[in-house]
């Protein structure tokens, strides 16, 4: 017992120093976990070649420091596992992937979530938030200076991307950072430096436009070799591609029976698409989308409270607000942005992307045809209700503070995205939207069956060559999606690597591990998840583990 005791605390330890590193390394990843100190929120990361160099060498120091063999502590070795997978996951890129080399579009994006994090987040006084915000502006020369030196590779995908997400960055700084600092006494200072640092942005989009394209070509795929070396750390499974591949080609056939039957039961024939074409009809209109998820989320929140599903917290800090213009070319619809776990009071945003004013009416309408109200609704049981918002602040709960901050920044992808999946089934079985249910189920299926076409498009687009024109018929012919969501998908699979397969392995690893939980006497589904939410976002290999199963 002691020697467990002994070796927890070590962990903790461990665990402590990797984030230290990590704010040294990343005052913008320090920034964004709410942490203030050490002047990190007056500085951008360093993206140079020497800086990688000292952050490879301390992630070796920090891996030889970790146990080889379990403590006996289920906790201390749950976040063992998390850190091992993380020193892996980034070791693999510092040595092998070199994304940093390909990766034009990365370094704008992280620059707008750095000063967007300032702007809306109280965290420090406004004068205070200001002057921090004007020494990191001064600081973007520096920084895209280096993002350049970085760059030995022209990757088509990512340069388009780039000038789509320097664009809104622009945008950004030149008009809403500007606003959220009007009346700080900074607000002057504040402009003049935004204004060189947009002249900094403008550079490396033309370096973008007009030298990056003189360097070798590349292609945006992984390849089998390196794909395999990142799956099982990213995806915390003990299945290989091969075989996550198989059982999603599997499911895929599996869902179209059980949609058949779905589309029986509500239109009178097995016609999946006609079934789905006549959802689609109950569509909310451009304008009103905000209204409606705002409406969407009382709805579910009262009916997990009625129903007993799970304890939510009397506390509401969810905003709902316009992805910002940054983000918007990886994230075409939604995405949730949690409370930070040093500040967790300063609240979490949903974000929902609105539809831009220059498209015409028919791609419009084949967005909100998409997105109707069933389709809306998932989402936001998804993505808030009692999806990403809920897990992340019972995550936010968890104790000692270390540990905490550890889960939330090397958060289980897995668990986080198999959660929220799994979710969506949990409000469809137990009756969620009384009489339309069963439009609501197929829809549901519908959304799984765009995780398992996520989890093909994502295996097949990096190591097997698949095709644009393969990738878009798979989504459009075999799961039902809309020509405008189809496309938006390619590009953000184009985008990522393996996180699309979180989803699928994510929500069958849940199903499995509540299965199991059924079986023990007591079990109730009100306790069952406020274990598991107890946690925070832990591989779910461990989460089996700690809650018995």
């Amino acid at each position: 017992m002691i020697s467990a005791l002994i070796l927890a605390a070590n962990v903790n330890t461990i665990s402590a120093q990797y984030l230290s590193e990590l704010w040294k390394s990343s005052p913008m990843a320090a920034s964004q976990a709410g942490y203030h100190k050490d002047h990190v929120d007056e500085h951008l990361d360093d993206l140079s070649a020497e800086a990688r160099a000292r952050r490879l060498g301390v992630l070796k120091d920090l891996s030889g420091q970790l146990p080889t063999a379990q403590t006996g502590d289920a906790e201390a070795d749950a976040d063992v596992a998390l850190l091992q997978d993380a020193i892996r996951l980034e070791s693999l890129d510092l040595e092998e992937a070199h994304d940093f080399q390909k990766r034009c579009d990365k370094p704008l994006d992280d620059l707008g979530s750095a000063f967007f994090n300032m702007a809306v987040r109280d965290y420090a006084p406004l004068d205070e938030r200001a002057s921090a915000a004007f020494s990191r502006l001064k600081e973007v020369p520096r920084y895209l200076q280096q993002a350049k030196a970085s760059l030995h590779f022209d990757v088509d995908v990512f340069a388009a991307a780039a000038k789509d997400d320097g664009e809104g960055l622009i945008d950004y700084l030149q008009h809403d950072l500007q606003l959220a600092f009007a009346k700080s006494k900074h607000a002057t200072a504040l402009g003049s430096a935004s204004a060189e640092a947009v002249k900094a942005v403008r550079e490396y989009l033309g370096f973008i436009e007009n030298d990056l394209p003189k360097m070798p070509h590349a292609d945006f795929r992984y390849g089998d070799a390196l794909y395999r070396k990142r799956f099982r750390p990213y995806l915390q499974t003990d299945q290989d591609p091969s075989q996550v591949l198989a059982a999603a080609e599997k499911r895929l056939k599996e869902l179209h029976v059980e949609m058949s039957g779905l589309a029986e039961k509500l239109i009178g024939k097995a016609d999946i698409r006609a079934a789905l074409n006549k959802i689609a009809e109950e569509h909310p209109k451009a304008e009103a989308l905000f209204d409606v998820v705002k409406a969407q989320l009382k709805e579910a929140r009262d009916f997990i409270e009625a129903k007993k599903l799970m304890t939510l917290r009397n506390q509401d800090n969810l905003q709902v607000i316009e992805t910002p213009p940054f983000l918007r070319a990886m994230l075409g619809v939604a995405a949730f942005d949690g409370a930070p776990p040093y500040q967790p009071e300063l609240g979490a945003f949903y974000y929902v992307t609105p539809i831009p004013k220059d498209w015409p009416a028919a791609k419009v309408e084949s967005k909100l045809r998409e997105y109707n109200r069933y389709g809306l609704e998932l989402l936001t049981i998804h993505e808030a209700m009692p999806g990403h918002y809920v897990q992340f602040e019972r995550a936010n709960q968890v104790q000692p503070e270390v540990r905490r901050v550890l889960r939330w920044v090397l958060s289980a992808t897995s668990y986080v995205e198999g959660w929220a999946v799994y979710t969506q089934d949990l409000m469809v079985d137990a009756g969620y939207l009384g009489a339309d249910n069963a439009k609501l189920k197929l829809q549901a299926r519908k959304l799984e069956l765009r995780a398992v076409a996520n989890t093909i498009l994502d295996i097949k687009l990096q190591t097997q060559k698949m095709s644009d024109e393969e990738a878009l018929r798979l989504m459009m012919d075999e799961t039902f999606q809309e020509r405008p969501e189809a496309e938006a998908k390619l590009r953000r699979a184009k985008l990522s690597v393996t996180q699309l397969c979180s989803y699928f392995v994510g929500g069958e690893t849940w199903r499995a591990i509540r299965r199991q939980a059924e079986k023990r006497r007591g079990f109730t589904l009100k306790s069952f998840h406020d274990r598991v939410l107890s946690e925070g976002a832990m591989t779910l290999r461990s989460l089996s583990r700690v809650v018995g199963n």
